[in-house]
């Protein structure tokens, strides 16, 4: 094979591979349902309005608007087009919706409602959950905004932060070029100290989950996953604090303890290693397995109070010749020469303090 045709098969295959990776990355894309919003101008009954499709859509997407009238059943119009003309055909309330669909399944609306009159008149909604002031005043062309804090804006849908959680008076001021409205209202802005952080604490027989949060008013929800397969979800400030003692399964193990916090339209997540050592774990006297399978384990935190180690039948008879021997933390029976059935292992502490436990062997 020559050169030049040397060179045009690697330039085939390269297409190819191009073709191919593209293709591939199209496929594998995140398909997002659209952020649905819209804008409008000349807002007064008797003018024109105009409305103009803001949605955010990460693949091709077809839309639909609708507009309703209080008190009518069916719609008063509809359009399948990106943006809208409109004019109101009378003095009254109305709501106007924006839906769109990217495809796959991935739809969503969008709607506002307007009173329509032929004054001005001011009015505005604020959205908590993003900061956001809407601003639904008709038959205004400028509008200024004092949002009770020191700070004011002259846009028409502002976005605004406050520095602190509080309730605050906003006035919004809006004007024709010739007349004006005002209208002032008390909102309450929330300024999310919640981080979903939190510290964790050994004690003797349990672990003390603490959260980091300073956050003592709003509707909080903390949920705590322990890594165990145990959860615990807890509505309110006292949600913060929480105890959790993990099960004794004699080995050192380490866990993933996870808090997820959520308070109004916000949440978060954390997670972190808790390693529980044996010792910390095994608080009482455990024998296992029940029934056993040729052996059986005795681990005790007070291995060195253990004086003695008694084994009897169902009818109470002492069974002499059993033998076990001792490991680090308590002893190992051998129940292989044992027969088959019922008896009763009694464990003496000190002079004074006896334990019997019931094992079976089958």
């Amino acid at each position: 094979m020559d050169l030049n045709m040397k060179r045009l098969l690697s330039k085939s295959i390269l297409t190819v591979l191009l073709i191919t990776n593209l293709f591939s990355f199209k496929i594998n894309a995140q398909h997002l349902h659209p952020a649905i919003s819209f804008d409008y101008t000349n807002l007064c009954y008797g003018n024109v309005t105009f409305f103009t499709n803001t949605t955010v859509s990460n693949a091709p997407a077809t839309y639909t608007w609708t507009v309703f009238r209080q008190g009518v059943t069916s719609p008063v119009y509809t359009a399948t087009t990106t943006n809208i003309i409109y004019t109101f055909p009378a003095k009254d309330s109305y709501t106007v919706q924006l839906c769109a669909d990217n495809g796959g399944g991935h739809s969503d609306c969008f709607q506002q409602e307007f009173n329509m009159d032929s004054l001005i008149h001011a009015d505005f909604q604020y959205l908590n959950c993003d900061g956001r002031f809407n601003n639904f005043s008709t038959c205004a062309s400028s509008q200024f905004w004092d949002f009770g804090d020191g700070n004011t804006s002259t846009l028409k849908h502002p976005a605004h932060y406050f520095a602190s959680t509080g309730t605050y008076t906003v006035k919004l001021v809006v004007s024709d070029g010739t007349k004006k409205d005002s209208i002032s209202k008390p909102i309450y802005a929330f300024n999310n100290p919640i981080t979903g952080n939190f510290n964790f604490y050994l004690e003797k027989d349990s672990v003390l989950f603490l959260a980091h949060d300073t956050l003592i008013v709003g509707d909080i929800a903390y949920h705590w996953e322990f890594g165990d397969g145990t959860e615990a979800e807890i509505e309110g400030y006292h949600g913060k604090k929480v105890r959790h003692k993990y099960p004794a399964v004699k080995k050192d193990t380490t866990y993933t303890a996870i808090l997820h916090v959520e308070v109004f339209c916000n949440e978060w997540e954390t997670e972190k290693e808790i390693f529980i050592a044996d010792s910390v774990k095994a608080t009482s006297t455990l024998v296992y397995p029940n029934p056993s399978d040729g052996q059986v384990y005795i681990e005790s935190e007070r291995k060195s109070q253990l004086t003695a180690i008694k084994l009897f039948n169902s009818i109470g008879q002492e069974i002499s010749g059993f033998s076990y021997y001792e490991n680090l933390r308590g002893y190992v029976i051998n129940t292989t020469t044992l027969s088959k059935g019922a008896y009763v292992l009694r464990l003496y502490f000190g002079d004074k303090e006896v334990k019997n436990y019931k094992i079976l062997i089958p």
